[in-house]
């Protein structure tokens, strides 16, 4: 049977406010563990090799998406606002490179100006409930006078759904506009004070 072993150490912990934001940032160096409770984010991170720097040191160089990954790991915040304006970027750069017909080009844009105004907030709602039924829609599109001035003809419908459903790379993801506020609000504030203290540190040293 495997001894278990117990071991001690001191940790250092933080208390940041700023407005009704807060946090409570604990930072162990012998052990290289870091966690943060706050009004934005919970999350924790063990790091073991971080070269000859001190842990205050390592995390006050960190990245925004390198430390935010180590803290709350891969998000998929679906941004409704830039999804619609990177599918018209995708749009226009396809009708300039000849990939689409003005025709088909019109309905995408039609497509999308519709989308617009259905405003989805989830990202698997957009694909299921929008793209998924895109076909059926267009046909309604031009009944109901919402789509392209141009008729709508199988082909259109097929290159239309092609560009739009297709594996939609347009679609934007990322980090939640909490994860952003964090980082803003509390991290970037708190790093600025924790330089001031590990610069008053070296001087006394």
């Amino acid at each position: 049977m495997n001894e278990i072993k117990v071991t001690k150490s001191v940790a250092e912990t933080w208390t940041v406010k700023n407005g009704y934001d807060y946090a409570v940032i604990t930072m162990d160096e012998k052990m290289g563990s870091f966690s943060v409770q706050s009004s934005y984010i919970n999350g924790s991170h063990l790091w073991t090799s971080i070269g000859k720097k001190t842990l205050k040191e390592f995390v006050c160089e960190l990245d925004f998406s390198y430390m935010m990954g180590k803290l709350v790991g891969r998000e998929d915040f679906f941004y409704w606002d830039k999804t619609i304006a990177e599918a018209k970027r995708m749009i226009v750069e396809c009708r300039w490179r000849d990939e689409l017909s003005k025709e088909e080009a019109a309905w995408c844009w039609a497509v999308l100006k519709k989308w617009e105004k259905e405003h989805y907030q989830d990202q698997n709602d957009f694909y299921y409930n929008a793209t998924k039924e895109l076909y059926g829609n267009l046909s309604a599109m031009e009944i109901y006078g919402e789509g392209a001035k141009y008729k709508l003809t199988d082909r259109i419908k097929e290159r239309v759904c092609e560009i739009l459903t297709d594996d939609p790379c347009y679609i934007c993801t990322g980090f939640s506009p909490s994860v952003k506020m964090f980082w803003e609000r509390i991290w970037e504030p708190f790093v600025v004070e924790l330089k001031k203290e590990i610069q008053g540190v070296e001087e006394y040293a």
